[in-house]
């Protein structure tokens, strides 16, 4: 659409439409304060425009079984087009989840479902995750900004394990497991946060997140979510947000 071939009428119809599109995906996203048997989880989704190719869901396959899937990533681009197949790779791994697979299998299988929809050359990165009770958590980072685990020795990095989901059709992936002590806590954040700029053009940077959340005393996963954003703030002061943001 060109906005200057449309009608008010057509344009406060299309400003509703994408009005719309924005609650919904805010709607579909799990509560920003999730409490699981053995975990809490604290989110902050903030879009750069009025819909988001940054994305988050959890799933439980059985109300009866302690174990859950995470899913948490970002849909190349911006805008309608990523919310788009932001809503699909959700579905998708809704659907695939319920049967338990394992993290690896998951997605392989989320791969080649988005593969065959998504338009070349989109593609997402993600990291997707099976949390159990006791604190063992199964990864599979495809691509994505390596999750960080915060504890009260520092902090260490979990590293990819394979390609960026819709990359090719046959990508193979592997997971890797990881065991939080109590009080430890596992952060997840797309690049909108470490590709945050200042006023000179520099960088946020995996290397300060990782310094700050490893200073931090353990305990509440809120806790280290402000901190997070406080700093952010202080770094981008007067900097209009350019990308997606969430962790």
């Amino acid at each position: 659409f060109c906005l200057d071939h449309l009608s008010d009428a057509e344009q406060r119809d299309l400003e509703r439409d994408l009005d719309l599109a924005a609650r919904v995906q805010r709607g579909l996203l799990p509560a920003t304060d999730l409490a699981l048997p053995g975990w809490r989880i604290r989110t902050h989704w903030q879009p750069v425009g009025v819909v988001s190719g940054d994305f988050y869901d959890v799933v439980r396959p059985d109300p009866e079984c302690e174990s859950a899937y995470v899913l948490f990533g970002d849909v190349a681009g911006k805008g309608v087009a990523a919310a788009m197949l932001v809503s699909h790779l959700c579905a998708t791994f809704r659907a695939l989840a319920a049967a338990a697979p394992p993290v690896a299998e998951l997605v392989e299988r989320i791969n080649r479902v988005f593969k065959e929809s998504a338009l070349s050359p989109m593609f997402a990165t993600l990291v997707c995750g099976r949390m159990e009770a006791d604190g063992v958590v199964e990864l599979c980072v495809a691509g994505h900004c390596p999750p960080v685990v915060a504890g009260c020795g520092g902090a260490r990095t979990v590293q990819p394990t394979g390609l960026p989901v819709g990359t090719f059709y046959s990508s193979s992936y592997r997971s890797t497991t990881v065991r939080l002590a109590p009080g430890e806590r596992l952060l997840l954040y797309t690049d909108g946060l470490s590709e945050a700029v200042d006023g000179t053009g520099c960088e946020y940077g995996s290397t300060r997140i990782e310094a700050l959340v490893g200073t931090l005393p353990a305990g509440d996963g809120g806790a280290l979510l402000v901190a997070v954003l406080q700093d952010l703030a202080r770094h981008t002061a007067g900097v209009k947000l350019t990308a997606d943001e969430s962790l």
